[in-house]
C-alpha cells in the first residue's frame, strides 16, 4: 500500500513538472543596482534589488523587488514573433501600494501613463500617440484638477542667475589641474 502511495506521489510530482515546463520556457533572476540595472558582481558593486524574469513563447513577465521581497515594479511585455508589441509596467511604493502605471502599445503606437499621491489618489494623467502628447491632467491630494503651473518645481533661492553667480564666485580650479 505505501509503495503505491509513493509512486502516486511520484507521477504526480512528475506530470506538475511537466506542466510547468510546458507554460514556462524559461526563469531567469537577477541582481540589480540602485538604479535598477544588472549586475553580474555582487561583491565589486552593491545589489539593491533582484528581479524575476519568466519567459513565455508569446509574453514576458518581470517582477523587481527590494533585497527583503518587498515588489518594486512589475512588468508584462506582450511579443510577436519574438518583437515587443505591448509593454505594461506597474511600480509600487515601499508600502505596497501602486505608484505609477504605464501603459504602451507598438502597434498603435501609443502610451498612456497614471502617476498616483502616496494616498491612493490620482495625481497625473498623459496620454501620448505617435510621441507626441494629446493630453494631460494633473490632480491634488484631494482630486481636484490642478493646472500643471500649480506643481511648484525645486529652484535655487533667486533663480539660476543667482546659481550661476554662486558658483562663480565659490568653485575654484586646482592649481595643479590648470597644468
Amino acid at each position: 500500500m505505501k509503495n503505491i502511495l509513493t509512486k502516486g506521489i511520484k507521477t504526480c510530482i512528475h506530470s506538475i513538472i511537466y506542466l510547468l515546463t510546458l507554460t514556462c520556457f524559461g526563469q531567469e533572476t537577477s541582481f540589480l543596482n540602485k538604479f535598477q540595472f544588472s549586475i553580474k558582481d555582487t561583491v565589486a558593486h552593491q545589489a539593491c534589488y533582484y528581479q524575476n524574469k519568466f519567459s513565455y513563447p508569446d509574453s514576458t513577465l518581470v517582477k523587481v523587488y527590494t533585497l527583503d521581497s518587498l515588489l518594486v515594479k512589475e512588468e508584462v511585455h506582450l511579443l510577436n514573433e519574438k518583437k515587443e508589441i505591448y509593454r505594461r509596467v506597474f511600480e509600487y511604493d515601499s508600502l505596497g501600494n501602486v505608484k505609477s502605471f504605464r501603459e504602451k502599445d507598438m502597434i498603435a503606437n501609443t502610451e498612456y501613463f497614471v502617476g498616483f499621491h502616496p494616498d491612493g489618489q490620482l495625481k497625473s494623467r498623459h496620454h501620448y500617440f505617435n510621441n507626441i502628447r494629446l493630453s494631460e491632467e494633473y490632480f491634488d491630494s484631494n482630486g481636484n484638477a490642478i493646472d500643471k503651473s500649480d506643481e511648484e518645481l525645486p529652484a535655487p533661492k533667486g533663480g539660476m542667475t543667482a546659481w550661476n553667480q554662486y558658483l562663480a564666485n565659490n568653485l575654484h580650479y586646482p592649481r595643479v589641474a590648470r597644468r
